[in-house]
């Protein structure tokens, strides 16, 4: 939530150890005018720290749209060409093992709104169209596990934990993905989908990059035409919850998706100026080392900044270090190098 720390995390490393590593970041909310329910927004001090990125991963194509035509207003030319390069969707993937086999062939006429009641969900609007379909019918019920209590006789507010959740989800006959004002991603929609529920999305791109093969509407009248349909129809239902999984299998497990940053973690710090091993300071910082049997980061850098001019990097010395065989770093509050014995 928070990417304008950025800068401010790489001028404190610098300025106190000449220590300048590759950001990576990810953010799934940027502060943009028309989604914020503050009359201040702070899209200006996000894109400061992006821009101290080497990427910034995102949920969706629809996000970083939005983003970058909102920071057209505020950047230069080059600036927006570079945080287009800098952003980069990475669409959160699923457990392979949380995906069920196959849906319940027997279901409830119950259609679940597991997204939060609010209005960048389009929450009244959902209501709206529920009170439609229940002039036209009273044999359904709808969950909607996030709101706090119920205001209709058709809707049901029951929580549960997170097994008894997915139990639930199992047993709704549709689920309802709404219109967002974000075009972020929509967990609950693939909590449902990879649960064998079958959703009807708003037609938007944000959805087609979840799941393109589901069913869209552009108006409440098509969503109550294809809600009625589901209700209706078992075979309609179980076909496209089938056609939901095998598209969750084939394009969105986690591991996979993860992969692909992992690959970019590699290159980017296999890329990393490494200092060669001719380097006299470099053989002065291994005797240090081998000599005290630990010595601190912080002590390292005090010794390498006392006795040179100031702004020596740290990053080629690192690298080096830990690519000597015989030192390792400790993952503590406070980081050592330390000597294998």
């Amino acid at each position: 939530h928070l990417p304008e720390h950025t800068l401010n995390i790489k001028n404190i490393l610098y300025n106190t150890s000449s220590h300048n590593p590759p950001v990576i970041g990810y953010c799934h909310w940027f502060d943009i005018k028309d989604v914020v329910v503050s009359a201040m927004h702070a899209l200006n001090y996000n894109l400061m720290g992006i821009l101290e990125m080497k990427r910034c991963y995102l949920n969706t194509q629809a996000q970083k749209d939005l983003i970058l035509e909102e920071a057209g207003k505020i950047l230069s030319i080059w600036n927006c060409k570079k945080l287009d390069e800098i952003l980069t969707v990475q669409h959160p993937g699923i457990k392979k093992e949380d995906i069920v086999e196959e849906p319940l062939k027997e279901t409830e006429k119950k259609i679940v709104f597991n997204h939060r009641p609010a209005t960048y969900k389009d929450f009244d609007n959902f209501i709206k169209t529920m009170d439609e379909l229940w002039k036209q019918r009273q044999d359904f019920k709808v969950w909607i596990p996030l709101l706090e209590t119920s205001n209709r006789p058709y809707i049901n507010v029951d929580k549960y934990d997170k097994k008894d959740y997915y139990n639930e989800l199992r047993k709704c006959r549709v689920g309802y993905s709404p219109k967002q004002e974000y075009g972020g991603w929509s967990v609950a929609t693939t909590d449902g989908i990879m649960n064998g529920t079958p959703y009807i999305m708003y037609d938007a791109p944000y959805y087609k990059e979840l799941n393109p093969t589901a069913d869209f509407f552009k108006t409440n009248e098509e969503a109550i035409k294809l809600l009625n349909l589901y209700l209706d129809d078992h075979y309609q239902r179980n076909e496209q919850a089938i056609i939901g999984l095998k598209h969750l299998r084939e394009n969105l497990i986690y591991q996979n998706e993860m992969q692909q940053m992992l690959d970019y973690f590699d290159k980017i710090v296999s890329e990393e100026k490494c200092i060669t091993d001719r380097s006299k300071r470099f053989k002065e910082m291994i005797e240090i080392i081998k000599r005290e049997g630990t010595v601190s980061k912080c002590k390292l850098t005090e010794w390498m900044n006392n006795d040179r001019p100031y702004g020596i990097a740290l990053n080629p010395y690192r690298r080096a270090l830990l690519k000597h065989p015989n030192i390792y770093d400790s993952n503590d509050v406070e980081p050592h190098y330390i000597w294998k014995t």
